[in-house]
């Protein structure tokens, strides 16, 4: 199903649907936005835990925000966001930023035609539970997996954790 002129949405077995490029885009596009709701960091901690128990019975349990800042996240689950759709790489081809409300997607390098859309999920390490992110491995297949979901900013943390881990046992 076309989205707009750049990208179509298909479905995938891994992923179930994703997005790709109907043509080659140039990096810089703008390719999409998507509209959320600011909510404190407990408000959606809170849905996150709802939609994972809701997930053990329905299998879906899909949780799509954005850190804003200390105190808000940016609540984009809503279904006519078609932004839920770009999957993690650890070699995203998307860039996103966050203006208000709003989560703008463009292209961070030239994508080739048929090249499915990825961004960083930039997921950070808990101090509260460090180990944590192991419960999010990737499966990217970038030459650059890193293993984990993780922002590249973290992979080396997680290396002196995974360190520590494998001296302890």
């Amino acid at each position: 199903m076309s989205i707009n002129e750049l990208i179509e949405k298909k479905e995938s077995e891994l992923h179930n649907t994703r997005l790709l490029a109907k043509t080659m885009i140039p990096r810089g596009i703008l390719l999409l936005t998507d509209t959320g709701v600011h909510m404190t960091h407990a408000e959606a901690d809170r849905l996150d835990r709802e939609k994972t128990a809701r997930g053990r019975t329905t299998g879906k349990s899909h949780v799509y925000r954005f850190y804003v800042n200390t105190v808000y996240d940016l609540d984009v689950d809503f279904l006519d966001n078609d932004g839920r759709y770009i999957q993690h790489s650890c070699d995203p081809n998307c860039a996103f930023r966050i203006l208000g409300n709003v989560v703008e997607y463009t292209s961070a390098r030239d994508i080739m035609k048929g090249e499915e859309l990825t961004i960083g999920y930039r997921f950070g390490i808990d101090d509260d539970n460090p180990y944590e992110f192991m419960n999010h491995p990737c499966n990217c297949g970038s030459k650059n997996c890193f293993g984990y979901i993780l922002d590249k900013s973290e992979w080396e943390k997680a290396r002196r954790l995974l360190e520590k881990l494998d001296r302890t046992s």
